[in-house]
């Protein structure tokens, strides 16, 4: 995993159950990434906040995307949900090493839903959003 950056090895990630803290988080990724993007096993993320960003890991791959945490808990403030990219940044491809040219980019979360179906390592077909 050595394509981790700094700011992500002070994340502490954990797989949250309880109903009111964390529960609509785990809810969220469950639903709309019930396989990894990276490794497509299925998944039972780990997550973690750093200011205004919810960090998702994969615990079969190590991998790392996160989302604008107005995505995720937007309905509690609709207008800044509204006002968000919907895009996933790969922050880190954990053991998936042919992906690493992913690292650092940002794609719409449907594109990154459909590669956890995709058969022949799609992934880095992909363009970016920036």
């Amino acid at each position: 995993m050595g394509d981790v950056s700094s700011h992500l090895s002070t994340i502490k990630f954990k797989r949250y159950k309880h109903l009111i803290y964390g529960g609509d988080v785990t809810r969220w990724v469950d639903r709309k990434f019930p396989a990894c993007p990276l490794c497509r096993k299925p998944s039972l993320w780990e997550w973690g906040n750093q200011n205004s960003r919810i960090y998702f890991r994969c615990p079969n791959c190590m991998g790392i995307i996160s989302v604008s945490g107005w995505i995720v808990r937007g309905w509690t403030s609709p207008l800044p949900y509204a006002m968000s990219r919907k895009v996933a940044k790969i922050e880190s491809v954990g053991n998936n090493s042919g992906l690493q040219n992913l690292v650092g980019q940002e794609y719409p979360i449907e594109d990154v839903q459909e590669w956890a179906s995709k058969e022949n390592g799609k992934q880095s077909d992909q363009k970016t959003t920036k």
